[in-house]
């Protein structure tokens, strides 16, 4: 199963628009921490608004509880970055 994994993430309302697409598409949305913003309750229903109640996401603490939890799963992890000097299409 398809599923987005947010690494770090710096800005609430990034997240909400990946909440919003994860609620749409029906995939799951995997939150990494620690974030550069307070991650709690009130700010993700306010930047998902109504979408929280149709989006499954889970928060990890650590990138390593992520790679657990993915590997208990069966997960195979595709990584992408802005970070780099190769083209994604190559």
């Amino acid at each position: 199963m398809l599923a987005l994994a947010l690494y770090q993430p710096d800005i609430p309302q990034n997240l909400g628009s990946i909440l919003r697409l994860c609620a749409c598409l029906d995939v799951e949305c995997h939150v990494i921490e620690p974030c550069g913003f307070v991650l709690d309750d009130r700010k993700i229903g306010r930047v998902a608004m109504d979408y929280i109640e149709h989006v499954c996401w889970r928060r990890h603490t650590s990138w390593e509880q992520f790679t657990a939890y993915a590997k208990e799963a069966g997960s195979r992890t595709v990584l992408l970055t802005t970070k780099t000097q190769s083209h994604y299409c190559d």
